[in-house]
């Protein structure tokens, strides 16, 4: 009776080993454009890529990729593979020898050994956003700390997102003066470029200099239009998102000439404006001859453009006779898309998600670095609007006060500047867009307290401004 019962169970356990034998030979295999024929396990799928697990023949260990769907040409799922997992396939390791290496004697990896460790190991990408107005929500402050931690994880590949347009988001397309200004302007929630190119070049060096040269530094361009397209040309290695522009650069110039007295110095101006975004351009390593006419249509809009092209290379005219016009008009700059920027070498290529930036980059196995500068530039952008606002509130509140006259209307007149000076000491930003300044707020602040000592008379009355004008001194 017994042995009766033991039959089944052996029958059982073949049939179980059976199965598994043929579970483990079945496997996924992707084909891909490059013609390489991928054998392993799906591990994750989304509308725009793979996550796969396989072994890799050349380096014989597993590892993990994320494959573009774009680059796939055709997906087979568990499909029986009978040279999987075979005794040909698993490395034998070296019998045990005497020799008398030192690396060996001491447990160190061998120069070899290093090697194969470095290519075992996936890439680290650190990815660093740039989003928003370029000298407020984009400055070096914030770079700052983003950078200690840049350096501190020592990532392979550093990814500098930018997304910034100057007609886009929330501020105003013109710095205005909010203690002499309309304070109505300042409820128009256009964003603009500031063109602090001191700034600018400043972000840029940081970058250069303070960052490790043993990790490789990228531009992904999400939009470029402004200020930020000067940032844009200043990187060496630059990619863009199929929806990004580049242009929007020639208002910097525009801007210099309008505010020259007459023709001759507005001339003079304009050449120096374009020659300062030029010279922050030159981080760019520009090596194309005809550069300089791309970026004179990019930042002059009297100037036109086509391209014709020298092998691959593309030979920029400031006229309509090459292959192909780009610009035809002479009263505004030029703006491209990234499809125009990729097929004429201005970007190294197009990218929309960041597992296609890594395919372009040659990671395929690569692994995201949880570092901080998410965050860091998310708190940065969310404290210095919410003090910007806070700044024009006290501002109104102090105009307000000071017009009213009377000693506890100045009194709360007094106590209004002294925090919109306050927000401006935390917040540099809130200066940068509004051109205050502490040293002119204090001015005002000497004056309230002039105008007390008086009893509350003398001032300006409701203009709140002018420096102390009116008082005698």
């Amino acid at each position: 009776m017994l042995g009766m019962n033991r039959v089944p169970l052996a029958l059982i356990a073949i049939f179980a080993l059976t199965t598994l034998s043929s579970w483990c030979m079945a496997v996924d295999i992707i084909q891909t454009s490059d013609g390489k024929t991928l054998k392993g396990e799906i591990i994750r799928e989304t509308s725009r890529t793979i996550v796969f697990r396989y072994v890799d023949p050349d380096l014989g260990f597993e590892t993990t990729i994320v494959i573009p769907k774009s680059t796939i040409t055709k997906t087979e799922r568990n499909v029986a593979d009978e040279d999987l997992n075979t005794p040909a396939n698993v490395p034998v390791a070296d019998e045990p020898s005497s020799s008398s290496d030192p690396a060996s004697a001491t447990n160190e990896p061998s120069a070899q050994e290093a090697d194969v460790d470095k290519t075992q190991r996936a890439t680290t990408v650190y990815v660093v956003p740039m989003i928003g107005q370029i000298g407020t929500d984009v400055s070096s402050r914030v770079y700052e700390e983003i950078i200690e931690d840049i350096n501190e994880h020592a990532p392979d590949l550093l990814v500098f997102k930018l997304d910034s347009h100057d007609e886009k988001d929330e501020f105003n397309k013109e710095p205005i003066d909010a203690i002499e200004g309309d304070l109505t302007i300042l409820m128009d929630r256009g964003e603009g470029s500031l063109w602090n190119t001191d700034g600018i070049r400043e972000m840029r060096t940081l970058f250069d200099q303070e960052i490790s040269d043993d990790i490789r530094q990228v531009l992904w361009v999400h939009d470029a239009h402004g200020d930020s397209g000067v940032l844009a040309m200043a990187w060496p290695e630059m990619y863009m998102h199929p929806d990004a522009t580049l242009g929007g650069m020639s208002s910097y110039v525009v801007r210099s000439r309008q505010a020259a007295g007459d023709a001759h110095v507005a001339a003079k101006w304009g050449d120096a404006s374009y020659h300062n975004i030029r010279g922050i351009m030159n981080y760019g390593g520009h090596q194309n001859p005809t550069v300089d006419k791309l970026i004179s249509a990019l930042c002059k809009p009297e100037y036109l453009l086509s391209v014709s092209f020298r092998g691959r290379m593309p030979m920029w005219q400031n006229n309509l006779r090459g292959e192909v016009p780009l610009d035809k008009s002479d009263e505004m700059g030029l703006t491209l898309p990234a499809l125009y920027c990729d097929d004429f070498s201005l970007s190294n290529g197009t990218a929309a998600e960041i597992e296609d930036l890594a395919v372009l980059l040659g990671e395929r196995n690569y692994v995201l670095v949880e570092g901080i500068a998410i965050d860091v530039q998310k708190r940065h952008t969310l404290g210095w609007r919410k003090a910007y606002k806070d700044f024009l509130e006290q501002i109104q509140m102090y105009r307000q006060w000071l017009g009213r006259g009377g000693m506890s209307n100045l009194t709360k007149a007094e106590k209004s500047l002294v925090r919109a000076i306050g927000l401006l000491r935390r917040w540099p930003e809130v200066g940068i867009r509004t051109r205050a300044t502490v040293t002119d707020l204090e001015l005002r602040l000497d004056e309230i307290k002039r105008m007390k000592k008086r009893g509350g008379k003398g001032g300006r009355g409701g203009s709140g401004g002018g420096g102390g004008g009116g008082l005698a001194r």
